[in-house]
């Protein structure tokens, strides 16, 4: 388990020491830290971390012909297994260099963690805050197992970076980029709405009783939706995670709504607030199909930036609970992880971390 705490200790150990007592510099080198050894944990991961990889070990090798027209025969004629377009092309393109199925493991952990890397290198407030949400509330464990999925889900922090800027075409061929990863993906199309409506709280006449309305019939909105959806398959009531989710998620709306002082937010706080409540909005159908949170790996990454933006820019009033709030969530947070680590169900079998050389 050293290399988890490791990940989760070291970055502000390393921001301290380096950074000199400068808080912006401290925040940066802290992102800087945390994605530098995320990513190497996931180059020198063993294939045995990460419930999928031995599957996708199978594609590797199932798309390794040289022949291309044999690919495009996969893509224009998929198996059971519906491997995605873009998936089956990058498995081919890196055969074509390498056949070690560790290689791709490093190529796809670059892929899918640098734009995020980025992206909160360039929002580092709060940066321990923001590392240990990234953490503990719902994508940090598929980094180590859905390649495919994880891909995409990099592609939409491009595609939100060109929803804010209105670059609309740009956006639209990320979001077809990312469903040939992940044909979930099509869900990123509600990042343009969000970067460019200003809901406050005088909307919460109608975002209230929205919410609660999609809860309450929630198995029969998303029959509705499900009919314009292809292979979402038998919808029936499961027992998941999903209710202590939800409930999260609705904490961190309330609070940033409560917190908050619109008249202090820029554009991406209205943004990323908007972001949080679909989240909220699609966390609420995942008791009644599990694979709905799936939908919400693309919006999750961005709640870790709303909650520094929202204590930085608390009501005058609200400034000690903003405060209080960080500590708070940053410890309750760093418990949960670890005590996670040791006694909640490892679904996607991340834990403990091997190395490819004692695999």
């Amino acid at each position: 388990m050293f290399p988890y705490y490791l990940l989760q200790f070291s970055p502000p150990v390393i921001g301290k020491v380096i950074g000199n007592d400068n808080s912006k510099k401290v925040s940066k080198i802290i992102i800087f830290s945390f994605f530098t050894i995320f990513l190497f944990l996931l180059f020198f991961r063993d294939k045995s971390i990460g419930i999928d990889l031995d599957n996708y070990y199978y594609y590797f090798q199932r798309y390794s012909t040289p022949d291309f027209s044999a690919i495009m025969y996969h893509i224009k004629h998929p198996d059971d297994n519906d491997v995605e377009a873009g998936y089956i092309i990058l498995n081919w393109l890196v055969n074509r260099y390498t056949h070690d199925f560790q290689w791709f493991l490093v190529i796809t952990a670059i892929i899918s963690v640098v734009p995020i890397g980025i992206l909160y290198y360039k929002n580092s407030e709060h940066a321990y805050l923001a590392i240990t949400l990234f953490s503990t509330i719902g994508i940090f464990p598929m980094f180590f197992s859905g390649l495919r999925q994880i891909i995409a889900v990099s592609i939409g922090i491009l595609a939100y970076s060109a929803a804010k800027n209105k670059k609309i075409i740009r956006f639209a061929l990320l979001v077809f980029a990312a469903t040939l990863f992940h044909k979930t993906g099509f869900v990123l199309v509600l990042l343009y709405p969000c970067c460019h409506l200003k809901l406050k709280k005088n909307n919460l006449l109608f975002i209230i009783p929205f919410l609660a309305a999609v809860f309450l019939f929630n198995k029969q909105i998303f029959l509705w939706l499900a009919s314009f959806i292809p292979d979402t398959g038998d919808i029936e009531i499961q027992t998941t995670n999903a209710y202590m989710m939800l409930i999260l998620y609705m904490l961190f709306a309330v609070w940033s709504y409560v917190i908050g002082d619109e008249e202090k937010f820029d554009a991406d706080t209205f943004a990323l607030r908007n972001i949080l409540l679909v989240t909220v909005v699609i966390q609420m159908f995942a008791p009644v199909y599990p694979t709905a949170m799936r939908m919400n790996y693309y919006f999750i990454p961005l709640i870790p930036l709303l909650i520094p933006k929202i204590i930085d820019r608390a009501k005058p009033n609200m400034r000690e609970i903003a405060e209080l709030s960080n500590i708070v969530i940053c410890f309750f947070f760093t418990f949960y992880r670890f005590y996670n680590m040791y006694s909640a169900e490892d679904i996607l079998q991340i834990y403990p971390y091997i190395p490819f050389w004692k695999g």
